[in-house]
């Protein structure tokens, strides 16, 4: 009795430590199509399903439980190398060398850190990656503020189960509404036979927020980007308090630095051009940093 107590109890935890990631720690699939997907997580396996091949698969055992989430870039028959992707949430497979999310789940936490267990290996110079953004809607704009995010890079190999803990953060005082999370086994040019393998993933901790609280300190206010999202020029727009000197940066999902300028912006307002003509099609975050002050927005290159 003493044994059943004790299982049933650890069950218990487990459920609560992954319930805030719908389905955090892969334990439930669905093989509704002929192939296992883990429910509440989009991939690609519907659009390889016609050649028998996938790049999301079940693993079993768990490093915690009986199940864990298998990512692998695969070539595939006319398709070329299909990244092993997964989100919770929705893709907008509109560019599927590099699918990016469309949808997330709702979610109202600060977390400090998201964690988990992983395995990993990358074929060639690819490189995978898990990345988290946490956002919130503003009426005003029509538009998507971001709250925070993080980006992990798989570096080297993992050959056996190894905890992990990417720090999130934090650009704003607010408490988001929304988070998207992107497991990648590749970066923006996959190559056959790389992994990821994820399991227990879960936030941790909690940062102190406001609502509807600005930080007057701050020299940088009231960023904005469109189009958004953009083709061929991106404006950046944006409030100073005093005249400042920043730096610039717009960087793809898989952490790559694509764009960066050092600039002065007078004080009021001011506003920035960037083509944008020659990047790859998919989601970049667009910074600007001062002394004092880290904006970032979210910008979706079709």
């Amino acid at each position: 009795m003493k044994k059943i107590t004790i299982t049933f109890l650890a069950v218990t935890i487990c459920s609560l430590l992954f319930a805030q990631i719908p389905n955090g720690g892969f334990e439930s699939w669905s093989n509704g199509a002929g192939y296992n997907v883990p429910d509440s997580w989009d991939n690609m396996n519907p659009l390889t399903n016609s050649m028998s091949m996938y790049t999301c698969m079940k693993g079993t055992p768990g490093a915690a439980g009986h199940a864990y989430l298998k990512l692998v870039s695969t070539a595939v028959t006319g398709m070329g190398v299909v990244p092993g992707v997964a989100t919770c949430g929705t893709f907008d497979l509109s560019n599927m060398s590099a699918p990016t999310p469309k949808t997330g789940f709702a979610f109202t936490q600060r977390p400090q850190t998201l964690d988990g267990k992983w395995q990993y290996m990358a074929s060639g110079s690819d490189g995978g990656f898990i990345t988290v953004l946490l956002t919130k809607w503003n009426n005003a704009t029509m538009m998507r503020d971001t709250v925070a995010y993080t980006l992990l890079m798989t570096h080297s190999m993992q050959m056996s189960w190894s905890n992990f803990s990417i720090p999130v953060t934090y650009i704003s005082q607010e408490y988001p509404d929304t988070a998207m999370i992107l497991l990648s086994a590749s970066g923006t040019t996959p190559e056959d036979g790389s992994y990821l393998y994820v399991d227990t993933l879960h936030f941790t901790g909690s940062v102190a927020g406001t609502t509807g609280i600005k930080n007057e300190a701050q020299t940088i206010h009231d960023m904005n980007v469109f189009p958004n999202p953009a083709t061929n020029h991106l404006a950046v727009t944006f409030n100073t308090t005093a005249t400042t000197h920043m730096q610039i940066q717009l960087v793809d999902i898989s952490g790559r630095v694509v764009f960066e300028k050092a600039e002065d912006a007078a004080q009021g307002n001011n506003m920035l051009n960037i083509n944008v003509s020659g990047y790859s099609k998919g989601i970049y975050f667009l910074t600007l940093r001062s002394e004092n002050t880290t904006q970032v927005k979210k910008v979706v290159i079709e």
